[in-house]
């Protein structure tokens, strides 16, 4: 703005200085650049405020970042250990069932093996033999074959409990973690939804700050163009004015 004061045509050479005397005429005081600066000190203020609001929106912008960031670490741990979890589930299902079938498969051995010896005393009972000595037999072949496979129905049965008991402490770890899960998403959405919102009503506040801003310095604008416009007419007076003195 001062360079539009400082200098200009003056019948083909430069126009004095202000509070400069051309000769023959008046010293041109310094009055209507102070007034140009007057006015542009406020709308130099004004950018810089907007310039401070703008800086402070985008450290909040990075915080809301970084408390994002945290949160979406903690879900995925959470679905990790849940995953985790489940995958034990199943193992130790897997290992139920094999048991099971283990177990099953002993005692129908165990019967068949049974079954055998009892067809052999039957045999034996068959070719004259008193029934207490067959009875003896009986409990004999019953123990020798039961003994064993009681012993490992046996291990199998404290096996199975111990599972079962680990099963329940994973169903109830499971059924807390799951719940904790549930509740960090709920607790995950609530607050983006309220940083979301927060951040548009705060984006929309400074849209209205800036288009506030932006319609008061397009009046300032306006106004500082009408004062040119009147200091040129002023100057081109003047300038006719030394002219007619010089003349």
């Amino acid at each position: 703005m001062a360079s539009q004061f400082d200098s200009g045509a003056f019948g083909g050479g430069m126009v004095p200085p202000l509070g400069v005397g051309a000769p023959g005429g008046a010293p041109l005081g310094m009055g209507d650049l102070s007034g140009a600066f007057a006015t542009a000190l406020p709308r130099l203020a004004t950018e810089t405020e907007l310039q401070k609001m703008l800086t402070d929106e985008k450290m909040r912008s990075e915080q809301h970042k970084t408390n994002y960031e945290t949160l979406k670490a903690e879900h995925t741990r959470l679905q990790d250990e849940h995953i985790l979890l489940q995958e034990q589930l199943r193992a130790l299902r897997e290992t139920h069932s094999s048991t099971q079938a283990e177990c099953q498969t002993l005692i129908a051995q165990a019967r068949l093996e049974v079954s055998q010896k009892i067809a052999q005393i039957e045999e034996l009972k068959s070719q004259v033999m008193t029934s207490q000595r067959l009875e003896m037999i009986r409990v004999q072949v019953r123990e020798e074959v039961e003994a064993p496979f009681r012993e490992r129905i046996t291990k199998l049965d404290e096996e199975i409990d111990r599972m079962r008991t680990e099963m329940n402490q994973l169903r109830y770890e499971h059924t807390f973690l799951k719940s904790e899960y549930e509740h960090q998403q709920t607790e995950h959405k609530r607050i983006i939804e309220e940083t979301t919102m927060k951040y548009e009503a705060e984006i929309m506040d400074l849209r209205k700050d800036r288009e506030a801003i932006l319609a008061r310095q397009q009046e300032e604008e306006d106004h500082d163009s009408q004062r040119v416009r009147t200091l040129q007419k002023e100057n081109a007076q003047l300038h006719l004015k030394v002219k007619g003195l010089l003349t």
